[in-house]
């Protein structure tokens, strides 16, 4: 019996080797390449050195390569077809010539992620193609270290899902000539009740995270990380693995923009000096506020028309006056505001 069950034995121990042997080799495989880009040719952040060391640490604790340069002349079509996802890491200004730009324009369309965190938003302002893919125009930003409250919009996303739904941190915000809701999937905001009234490029809404199905890509964009100690805050770590995962096709994630050729936009009443809280009724009427003048005006569709419901006593310095309203619960009973 001896004589038989050797060469079994033998066999078992050599298909038990290859069984264990191949999964060792697939884990040495890393799940995605990202060329992390930080050459600057405008502003320099004192804290390039940290962002591109947050990355390196990203990626050996996730198991993702790490490739970093800061020579324009790795965005040829050879070379990025080699990666998964670029990340701008603090570059800045007029880095790429004509055919630079035109590789970039090749590894997006052809399915590749970005992931853009800080001063590239402001980068390339001659390159049409990058700045519809940043999607609005830097125009002020916050001093340094302004706190401020993030209010996560997508719980679901990979990179706020790991981040509280409301989120205060202190940051350089960054301020644009419009909001990127509805051309991109916005993934956070900054509450603008948390900042002064003054701060430079606060606005009502103003997006701080976004990402996009752009051009046949995937692009995740934030305008966190200004100071140096940004880089080792845990949240915004989980917060940026979760983009560039998504961005490199290894996460899922919703980004889809809205489609504006379904939508017409009809102004309703051009009649207003300041509307401010509105709500719509079952039936279609808007209820909404005038905030000086102390109004509450109704838009009767059947009508096409606005009347004025009550006007209400108030004080109207600096931001007060008639802020908001809300219908009650059984509103199409009692029609209680």
């Amino acid at each position: 019996m001896q004589r038989h069950w050797r060469p079994l034995a033998a066999l078992l121990t050599s298909t038990l080797a290859l069984m264990f042997a191949a999964p060792a080799s697939a884990q040495d495989e890393p799940r995605f390449r990202a060329l992390v880009f930080s050459e600057t040719a405008g502003f320099v952040h004192d804290s390039v050195p940290e962002a591109k060391a947050m990355w390196d640490e990203l990626g050996a604790a996730h198991d993702f390569d790490v490739v970093q340069s800061a020579d324009s002349s790795v965005f040829n079509d050879a070379n990025l077809a080699t990666f998964d996802v670029v990340v701008l890491a603090q570059a800045s200004g007029d880095v790429w010539n004509a055919a630079e730009q035109e590789a970039f324009e090749h590894f997006v369309r052809g399915g590749g992620g970005v992931v853009a965190m800080h001063n590239p938003l402001d980068m390339e302002p001659n390159f049409p193609f990058y700045r519809r893919m940043i999607g609005a125009e830097f125009t002020a930003h916050s001093a340094a270290g302004t706190r401020g409250t993030l209010k996560v919009i997508d719980r679901d996303h990979p990179s706020t899902s790991v981040v509280p739904q409301s989120w205060p941190r202190d940051e350089e915000w960054y301020g644009f000539d419009k909001s990127v809701r509805g051309d991109k999937h916005v993934l956070t905001q900054l509450d603008p009740l948390s900042v002064p009234a003054n701060t430079p490029g606060r606005t009502l809404d103003q997006p701080v995270t976004w990402c996009d199905n752009y051009e046949g890509g995937r692009t995740w964009i934030t305008s966190i990380g200004h100071a140096k100690s940004v880089y080792s805050e845990p949240l915004v770590r989980a917060h940026a693995l979760g983009g560039v995962e998504w961005a490199a096709g290894v996460k899922p994630g919703e980004c889809g923009a809205t489609d504006w050729e379904n939508y017409d936009k009809i102004a309703l009443d051009t009649n207003t000096s300041a509307p401010w809280g509105m709500a719509v009724a079952p039936d279609g009427r808007v209820f909404f506020t005038e905030l000086v003048r102390g109004q509450v005006r109704v838009y009767d569709p059947a009508q096409d028309r606005t009347v004025t419901a009550a006007e209400i006593p108030v004080y109207a310095g600096g931001e007060d006056g008639m802020v908001g309203l809300a219908l009650a619960p059984v509103f199409a009973t009692n029609q209680w505001l």
